[in-house]
């Protein structure tokens, strides 16, 4: 017959047995929804702060176009007429909006050609604009021959889309990043529309070196993992570390958490972490758990 210490020892080892099983469920089910939330915390602060640097950035671009924009319209509002037949005087107003829009552009982060170019329909021939660019990232700005925009199709957005796309759609636009083959410079575009009662004068733009940008994604720090990419308005990635940005890539599963962010211009930050490195103080905590469980069963085999 089994003693009373026996039950007894036994009944109290599967009780701590049971207790500890009990609580250590209880603990990894908490752990698990703490990891989850403050994962998600972190990656929402990331996320916040990233957009305001994004923001501010793409601001500044947006401030100096519309400013020439508003400078342009402010100059010929009052007499449309006066400056589509009067070479003379759209010269000279001309030379004044490139003299402003040279400093201006010189002092713009990543800016690499900016263009005012005359609506062909209003100004048939004479000045119909400037167009200035550096050679590569480090050069000055020097003044180049304008596009021939006869010798292309409206719908030839490779060549002329930067005109007719914001033209067409009537506001100020952020154009699909590409790359420049002569520059060898991944580039993004703003460009502006500039109307007077429903009439196209023209568009101001400008090209900036679209690495001002991933340069402050990649320095992101989310976990060892981790990482940041912006997708377009179509869903279409923008910028992804691991793939050519030229090309039109799916967004990710659900291997990450993510947090996202419309940024100003329409577009979106994602900031992700690998669950599995989210998950990774929850594994380390359930291996103590079972080897402690395995200790504990073990003490109750030799002891019953």
């Amino acid at each position: 017959m089994v003693s009373l210490r026996v039950k007894l020892t036994t009944l109290i080892y599967a009780s701590v047995f049971l207790t500890a099983v009990a609580i250590g469920g209880l603990g990894i089910a908490y752990l698990t929804k703490v990891t989850r939330q403050d994962s998600q915390a972190l990656l929402n602060l990331i996320c916040i702060a990233e957009k305001g640097q994004l923001d501010i950035t793409m601001g500044n671009i947006k401030q100096t176009v519309d400013s020439m924009r508003d400078v342009i319209f402010n100059e010929v509002k009052d007499d449309v007429s006066l400056f589509a037949s009067d070479a003379e005087f759209r010269d000279a107003v001309t030379h004044r909006f490139e003299s402003m829009f040279y400093t201006i552009a010189y002092h713009t982060k990543g800016a690499i050609t900016y263009y005012l170019r005359y609506d062909p329909n209003l100004i048939a021939d004479g000045n119909q604009g400037f167009l200035w660019s550096k050679r590569n990232r480090s050069s000055s700005f020097s003044k180049l021959e304008l596009t021939d925009m006869s010798q292309y199709d409206e719908d030839d957005a490779e060549h002329v889309g930067w005109y007719y796309i914001p033209a067409k759609n009537g506001k100020a636009t952020w154009l699909k990043p590409y790359r420049n083959q002569n520059l060898g410079i991944y580039m993004i575009s703003y460009v502006v529309p500039i109307y007077v009662q429903k009439q196209l004068i023209g568009v101001v733009g400008m090209d900036i070196d679209f690495s001002i940008f991933f340069d402050e994604i990649n320095q992101l720090n989310i976990y060892k993992g981790g990482y940041a990419y912006v997708s377009d308005e179509t869903h279409t990635v923008v910028y992804h570390k691991d793939y050519d940005s030229e090309e039109e890539q799916p967004l990710q599963g659900n291997a990450v958490e993510t947090s996202r962010l419309e940024l100003n211009n329409g577009w979106t930050l994602f900031v992700t972490a690998p669950k599995s490195e989210i998950a990774r103080a929850r594994n380390h905590l359930t291996a103590l758990f079972v080897v402690l469980t395995l200790v504990i069963a073990g003490a109750f085999i030799l002891l019953a």
